[in-house]
C-alpha cells in the first residue's frame, strides 16, 4: 500500500533529523505530529484492509489536522509550540471543570481550581522557552487558523473540508457513502498528506 510506504519514509526521515527535545523543545512539536500522522495512517490501512471503512474519513481528517500543525511547526516553531501548549491547557481544564466553555477561558484562568493547571502551563512554558506573546490569550486556535498560519489553507478548503463532510454525515455525503464514493477517496487523501509532510520536512531541513 502506498500509505505504508509513505509512513516508512516519513519515519526514516525523522530519524535522520537531529531534533533534541531538551535543546530544541519548540521544534520537537514536529516530531510528535509526524509520529501521530504515521500511526493514524497505519490505522486507516488496517481498517480499509478489513473492510471497516466508516471510521476512515474521521481518522484521515485528523491526519490533515496534524499536517497543518507540521506546516506551522516548520514555518514558526514557537507559534506551533504555543498552540500545542494551549491545547494541553484546554484538555486539562476540560478534565477538571466539566462544562467549561472556551469562550470563558479568561475567566476560567482566575478560578481557584485552575491554580494547578496554571502552574503546569507555566512550567512547560519555561521548559519550551516560550515568550507567550505570539498568540493573543483570547484567540481561538481553530483548525482554520492553524492551516492559514501554516500557509496551507487550500488543503483546508479542499481535502480537509471533504473529509469533514464525510465525518459529520452531511446529507450529500450520506449519499456518497451509500454509493461507495468514499471508498476510493480516503487512501489517496492520506497518501497525499504523507507526501506533503515529507516534502515540507525535507525541504526545510535540507535548506538548513
Amino acid at each position: 500500500e502506498l500509505p505504508l510506504k509513505g509512513v516508512a519514509l516519513l519515519r526514516a526521515i525523522m530519524r535522520e533529523i537531529p531534533i533534541d527535545p531538551e535543546k530544541q523543545p519548540q521544534e520537537y512539536v514536529l516530531v510528535l505530529q509526524a509520529r501521530h500522522i504515521s500511526k493514524l495512517a497505519e490505522e486507516i490501512v488496517f481498517l480499509e484492509a478489513h473492510n471497516k471503512k466508516a471510521a476512515a474519513p474521521v481518522i484521515a481528517r485528523a491526519i490533515y489536522e496534524s499536517l497543518f500543525k507540521i506546516g506551522l511547526a516548520l514555518k514558526n516553531p514557537e507559534l506551533a509550540a504555543e498552540k500545542t501548549l494551549r491545547e494541553m491547557e484546554w484538555s486539562m481544564i476540560q478534565g477538571e471543570m466539566r462544562g467549561a466553555q472556551e469562550k470563558d477561558l479568561k475567566e476560567i484562568r482566575k478560578r481557584p481550581e485552575y491554580k494547578m493547571i496554571g502552574e503546569t502551563v507555566a512550567s512547560l512554558k519555561e521548559r519550551w522557552k516560550l515568550s507567550g506573546r505570539k498568540i493573543s490569550p483570547d484567540k481561538k486556535l481553530s483548525t482554520f487558523w492553524c492551516a492559514n498560519e501554516a500557509g496551507m489553507i487550500r488543503f483546508y478548503h479542499g481535502q480537509y473540508a471533504l473529509l469533514s463532510a464525510f465525518a459529520h454525515g452531511s446529507g450529500d455525503t450520506l449519499i456518497y457513502h451509500s454509493v461507495g464514493i468514499t471508498t476510493g477517496y480516503v487512501l489517496p487523501a492520506v497518501t497525499f498528506a504523507l507526501n506533503e509532510a515529507i516534502t515540507k520536512i525535507v525541504t526545510k531541513y535540507h535548506k538548513d
